[in-house]
């Protein structure tokens, strides 16, 4: 009988406390501008019904922008998105109005990643704008990409071997490409290939996969009981334990090659990213300075991007 009580006490104070927090989100929509237009939304999940079906999401958003018009709303849970699907649109947001919505909400898997210091997912600002000027004239420039032609050469001259020597029996192809792939971007990013490239590739993997599927989490992010019940938070700690510690190893070593290296006369160009990373770190010129939480975090995303 108690069991009863008690549970039907809590029925009701989680019923009260969703429809408090219903009628308070729907009072702050009454105050806001008037919105474009969009399907119906319920309450709590917005119009998260409409985006359920067999067909690929881009096909149901064109499906719902036909009806609606290239410029409509979607409520997502408590995130609301505006949905782009016109050319003249996508140009005033874009370029004409680019400040206005150049931000980006916070997702869990950018917090647990080193709090979202990293260029794709760090807030927009001055800190944002100092790391992309890193990334676009220090790690990521053409001369600099150019510059790692040694390693792509001389790691393909190794394939083409391994393949001659396999001669007359089966091999897969697509295994020794990914590894091709895998070990240049660890000699561009580190250096030399690390000993735990593999773990790495396959943590930076799952990593990509939850941060880029559907989180009940992100779009509840009031809702702080979500990650635990989703267990989303938990997975993530996980992987972040995992990649901070081989990049902890990556930097260890990194250190000893340099202090290696002392005496030798090497060009600029054969800098990998944790040399200049840590260039810039110990120059002093930079407006905001960055930390090895930041280095591994640029690190992270720039391995993502020299596998493309």
């Amino acid at each position: 009988m108690e069991f009863q009580i008690q549970s039907s006490l809590i029925v009701i104070l989680v019923t009260f406390f969703f429809l408090f927090k219903l009628i308070r989100k729907t009072r702050l929509e009454n105050t806001h501008p008037k919105l474009p237009p969009g399907p119906l939304k319920l309450p709590l999940i917005g119009n998260l019904f409409s985006l359920i079906s067999r067909e690929a999401p881009h096909y149901v958003l064109r499906n719902l922008a036909q009806k609606h018009g290239p410029l409509m709303h979607l409520q997502l849970g408590e995130i609301s998105a505006l949905v782009v699907s016109s050319r003249r649109v996508a140009k005033e947001i874009l370029i004409k109005n680019d400040i206005a919505f150049a931000n980006r909400p916070e997702i869990l898997a950018g917090k647990i990643m080193y709090n979202s210091t990293d260029i794709a997912l760090s807030p927009y600002g001055s800190y944002w704008r100092q790391m992309k000027k890193i990334c676009t004239l220090e790690l990521l420039s053409a001369k600099k990409v150019k510059s790692f032609s040694y390693i792509r050469e001389a790691e393909v001259k190794l394939l083409t071997k391994s393949i001659l020597s396999s001669s007359g029996s089966p091999i897969n192809l697509s295994e020794k490409l990914h590894t091709l792939m895998n070990t240049i971007t660890s000699r561009a990013a580190f250096g030399r290939i690390h000993k735990d490239q593999d773990l790495l590739v396959r943590m930076l993997q799952e990593v990509t996969d939850l941060a880029g599927g559907f989180d009940v989490a992100d779009l509840f992010p009031s809702y702080k009981f979500l990650h635990v019940v989703t267990r989303m938070s938990s997975k993530l700690e996980r992987i972040h334990k995992i990649l901070d510690s081989i990049f902890t190893n990556v930097i260890e070593e990194h250190e000893k090659d340099v202090q290696n290296r002392k005496g030798v006369k090497e060009g600029m160009d054969k800098e990998d990213f944790l040399d200049i990373l840590f260039r810039l770190k110990d120059s002093g010129d930079l407006e905001f300075p960055i930390s090895t939480d930041n280095i591994k975090a640029v690190i992270l995303v720039s391995f993502q991007y020299l596998k493309q």
